[in-house]
């Protein structure tokens, strides 16, 4: 059975779970530091995809890496 599009968050979300921690952690650093230099749409609909607190995670992420750009 092919999975749909919307079942996609749902899958990332589950594989973000079962992975240890320190893989979360460079996860979400990799996905910050790769979507810092994105337009804010992109940006926003990432965040919007994502599960509820891995999406707090990645807004908080990309908000300090846009005032770390901001006052270099």
């Amino acid at each position: 059975m092919t999975k749909s599009v919307s079942d996609k968050p749902k899958q990332a979300g589950e594989t973000y779970r079962n992975f240890e921690q320190w893989e979360r952690d460079e996860l979400l650093e990799n996905l910050i530091r790769d979507l810092a230099v994105c337009n804010i749409d992109i940006q926003e609909t990432m965040i919007a995809l994502a599960e509820e607190a891995y999406g707090h995670l990645l807004k908080e992420g990309l908000q300090k890496a846009r005032n770390d750009s901001s006052t270099s």
